[in-house]
């Protein structure tokens, strides 16, 4: 029994792979302490023979991780970097281990799942975009504050300024839910609340410039993936339909976990 966490800036993602595949994912926000995710899995009660990592948030959240994991399960876990060419793909990076190890996760899991030449969106609190070509060759990609990043940082230009942030009412801002101002730069969206339109359009269009390029590349409409929590409020307003794959990452993590032993 293999236990892989997926630590991301904001939350932590933790999921069991057993003799049968692959279970359900769980999820908690980082906390000061980081307990509350290290509680939901020692009540748990099941005890893994490995901790495999993925990890974004950095070295201080890397060592809590180590030292929890030695200390209730006295395992050393194994925490993953990004390579030079492993699993049919092959890095673009001069420095491999450059690359956050989440994109590199998610091009091995896109590569397993398609040999078709690939453009992944990842929209969480990062905005990333990666290429993919036919022969599994990683491209490049882009990284960008993520949508609520960009929309916080708006609400922050308003509340320094003391001045109302415009939106465009035209048809074009209207067909984006930019008709107001409250949809155009919300402080804060949810299921309920339209997300922000300026900077919803800005990510779109991001993906739509990756996917024209690969496409001009490959010679070939791309498959187009995205994952990540704006992967819903953005994925409409892509020129290419893309396909909602959640859990990218973790899927990653359980290739490379299953297919590289301890």
């Amino acid at each position: 029994m293999i236990l892989l966490l997926d630590i991301g800036n904001t939350r932590v993602k933790w999921a069991w792979l057993e003799e049968f595949g692959l279970g359900a994912s769980s999820a908690a926000a980082h906390d000061t302490t980081h307990r509350a995710w290290q509680s939901e899995i020692e009540t748990d009660g099941r005890i893994p023979h490995r901790i495999v990592v993925s990890n974004v948030a950095g070295p201080a959240v890397r060592d809590v991780v180590v030292d929890w994991a030695v200390g209730h399960f006295s395992l050393t876990p194994e925490v993953l970097a990004s390579e030079r060419e492993a699993f049919g793909v092959r890095n673009a990076y001069a420095k491999p281990e450059m690359l956050g190890i989440d994109r590199w996760l998610a091009l091995v899991a896109a590569r397993r799942a398609s040999t078709r030449a690939t453009c992944l969106l990842n929209a969480g609190t990062a905005f990333t975009v990666d290429a993919l070509d036919a022969d599994g060759r990683h491209l490049g990609g882009f990284i960008l504050p993520g949508l609520q990043l960009l929309n916080d940082s708006l609400a922050q230009a308003q509340s320094a300024s003391g001045m109302p942030i415009e939106s465009l009412a035209d048809p074009f801002a209207a067909d984006l839910g930019g008709d107001a101002t409250m949809s155009a730069a919300h402080a804060e969206w949810h299921a309920d609340v339209p997300p922000p339109s300026g900077p919803l359009a800005l990510l779109a269009a991001l993906g739509d410039r990756a996917i024209r390029h690969l496409a001009d590349r490959a010679a070939t409409e791309p498959r187009v993936v995205i994952t990540g929590g704006a992967a819903t409020a953005i994925a409409p307003l892509l020129k290419i339909r893309p396909s909602l794959v959640p859990d990218r990452v973790m899927t990653g993590l359980a290739l490379v976990a299953t297919e590289r032993c301890s």
